[in-house]
């Protein structure tokens, strides 16, 4: 089974930043909410992909990860496999 999923940024301020995320590039309608502070996160809304909460768990990770190595959070992320 192929895993895609893309995550793009939509908010980001001194507190916190949100995406948007799903598994259909063209309708992100799960939310994802970072504190920039602890790096601790909560899924607002998850999509309605019927991957919705794994489509979560595996793009998290990697939004981390970039920042981890960049630190910064990215503007639009994906995940293949």
């Amino acid at each position: 089974m192929a895993i895609y999923v893309k995550a793009e940024k939509i908010e980001e301020t001194e507190n916190a930043v949100i995406y948007s995320y799903g598994e259909n590039p063209n309708n992100l309608e799960g939310i994802i909410e970072f504190d920039t502070t602890d790096l601790s996160w909560k899924v607002v809304k998850l999509s309605s992909s019927k991957g919705g909460k794994f489509s979560a768990v595996s793009i998290i990770p990697r939004i981390l990860r970039y920042y981890q190595e960049k630190g910064s959070f990215p503007d639009v992320i994906y995940k293949e496999s």
